[in-house]
């Protein structure tokens, strides 16, 4: 008995939880963007940077550019986010 007690307990602070989650989205959601562009932005300048360990030049470079599509699509999401919808 007491396990099911403690399973509706969860269920009913999950279902709390997902509503708090959907009300705080949008600040949520630039902090992720902001964390999403300060990686990006991180493993691109490391991608492009010369390495001495032997390293695939091609890998390097097609890091590098997923890297920056990521960083200015987080961005392009970030303005949306801003923007009043018409």
């Amino acid at each position: 008995m007491v396990y099911v007690l403690w399973t509706f307990a969860c269920l009913i602070l999950y279902i709390g939880g997902l509503i708090i989650l959907i009300k705080v989205t949008p600040l949520l959601d630039f902090f992720l963007l902001l964390g999403i562009i300060f990686v990006g932005t991180r493993l691109l300048f490391r991608s492009f940077r010369a390495h001495r360990a032997r390293t695939i030049t091609s890998s390097r470079i097609v890091a590098g550019v997923y890297c920056l599509a990521l960083v200015l699509v987080s961005l392009y999401f970030m303005v949306l986010l801003f923007t009043p919808i018409v």
